[in-house]
């Protein structure tokens, strides 16, 4: 009798364990396990385009969406055919998603990418050159044969920052100060190229580059505000304007409760019946306080989680690795540029030449990324291939891809945060479902 106790009581155990995991990431353990306490159905806001075919086929992302909500844009050869926003900021129950703005985190880094790719188009940029022959000061302490093209790929060897950024230099009116001290800082494999994914550092000097080579001596966000957010009427900037603070969308952050039950169990034990966690190697990594991540994750001495959302992080302009501020249907339409092969986005062309397109495309190579501890796929440009498309995607769950062989682009921006440490399952869900849809045309 004991035995059969205890063969039920595991049977138990087991059903409401696999009953959290599946179930809503926010929801309270009530609505989880017994359906009761559930928030109200979220009202979803937004299209699926009817040309085409389109809204016949497409609507079922619709229902894919309702259970993901927040918001989603999909672009197919310059036809945005989907976007849907769902939710509201939290805290403003009065103000739906769609009028907030959102941080993206890394989605900034494919953004400034492209950014990199219009002044390598305008000639003012050469991915293979050293960042030495734009930045003479860069050229210390074992750095001077890192070119462009290492910066993008991780491969700089500016992984983390010894000593840390002064947090008196985290202000727009120290960038010269700012720029001095990056450019003392040493290289951190000796001058060996090796792949460690630049969380946070990459955004500070790729930003002083733009600086430096732009004929205007522009910052990377004034370079966004004139040449592609006010040209294809879009918003996205580094760091949030103080007349934006009031559209800040803060993050729901993942229940403890869901982090110990669904992802603590499956990081450190393989338990068959479960759901295989994405980025499981990567994640246990994090724990290791001697691994590349550790050191990489600070930007400067004190600094913790809970900075990413206080009103100095919005304020700094230079973090373009972190802080970028958007939405779903602007960082689409910035990024389609990308899958178009030199044709305009709304009659403009951010990008003229298609060869530079291709070629920040183009596959350079696969590495194994010290700080992920785990293979990336890198182009020239710097982006990465997910899911068979290139892009990037940021913590929390946002996700940037576009497909230069169909001309597809997609994005998912969450106020949700996920845990993961690879492309989110609600993003990538989405993605998968539209693609079998745009396979049925």
């Amino acid at each position: 009798m004991l035995r059969i106790g205890l063969q039920i009581s595991l049977c138990f155990v087991a059903v409401l364990l696999y009953a959290v995991i599946e179930g809503g990431n926010f929801h309270s353990p009530f609505c989880t396990l017994l359906g009761v306490s559930c928030p109200d159905l979220v009202e979803v806001e937004g299209y699926t385009n009817e040309k085409k075919g389109y809204g016949i086929m497409y609507i079922d992302i619709w229902y894919v969406f309702i259970q993901k909500f927040s918001q989603s844009s999909i672009t197919d050869r310059g036809i945005e055919v989907v976007n849907l926003c769902g939710g509201h900021i939290k805290g403003k129950k009065d103000k739906p998603i769609r009028e907030g703005l959102q941080n993206v985190f890394s989605v900034g880094k494919a953004i400034t990418n492209i950014i990199i790719a219009i002044l390598v188009d305008r000639g003012h940029l050469n991915y293979d050159e050293p960042i030495a022959s734009y930045w003479p000061e860069f050229a210390v302490n074992n750095k001077e044969n890192v070119t462009v093209t290492d910066l993008l790929q991780h491969s700089g060897g500016l992984t983390f920052l010894n000593p840390l950024i002064p947090y008196s230099l985290l202000a727009e009116d120290k960038i010269n100060q700012l720029a001095t001290f990056l450019s003392n800082q040493s290289h951190c494999f000796g001058g060996e190229r090796k792949t460690a994914y630049h969380i946070s550092s990459s955004g500070f000097y790729l930003n002083e580059l733009i600086r430096r080579v732009d004929p205007l001596h522009r910052d990377a966000n004034q370079f966004m505000q004139d040449e592609i957010a006010s040209k294809l009427n879009v918003e996205f900037s580094y760091g949030l304007p103080e007349h934006q603070e009031d559209r800040y969308s803060p993050f729901y952050e993942y229940p403890m409760y869901k982090i110990l039950i669904k992802i603590v169990p499956r990081m450190f034990f393989n338990i068959p019946f479960l759901p295989v966690l994405h980025g499981r190697e990567t994640m246990l990594t994090y724990l290791n306080s001697s691994s590349e991540f550790a050191k990489a994750a600070p930007i400067f001495e004190g600094f913790t989680l809970d900075y990413l959302d206080s009103k100095h992080y919005r304020s700094v302009r230079s973090m373009l690795s972190a802080n970028g501020f958007s939405n779903a249907h602007s960082i689409a339409k910035i990024a389609h540029t990308m899958s178009l092969d030199g044709e305009a986005v709304d009659g403009i062309k951010l990008i003229k030449n298609p060869k530079i397109i291709r070629r920040a495309n183009k596959v350079a190579g696969a590495y194994h990324d010290l700080t992920f501890n785990r293979n990336f796929t890198y182009t020239y440009g710097g982006f990465s291939t997910f899911l068979n498309a290139t892009g990037w995607f940021g913590l929390g769950g946002s996700l940037l891809l576009w497909d230069a062989k169909t001309g597809v682009t997609f994005s998912y921006v969450t106020n949700a945060k996920g845990v993961c440490a690879d492309v989110d399952d609600r993003a990538e869900e989405l993605y998968t479902t539209f693609l079998n849809l745009r396979n049925k045309i």
